[in-house]
């Protein structure tokens, strides 16, 4: 299962395991458009493999 937060210009999105536990799994940052959007990837080791700025 998948969850979604809200936070201003941020959605994170977590994945639930089935014990309960939630892991988080990347964070989307809009840019002000449809056409603009930022992503980051979360890893265990640092928690942010990627992160770029929103599209241009």
């Amino acid at each position: 299962m998948f969850h979604v937060r809200y936070r201003g210009q941020f959605g994170d999105v977590e994945g639930e395991l089935t014990d309960g536990e939630r892991l988080p799994l990347m964070r989307l940052r809009y840019g002000g458009s449809a056409h603009r959007w930022g992503l980051a990837i979360h890893t265990p080791s640092d928690r942010t493999a990627f992160a770029g700025p929103a599209a241009q």
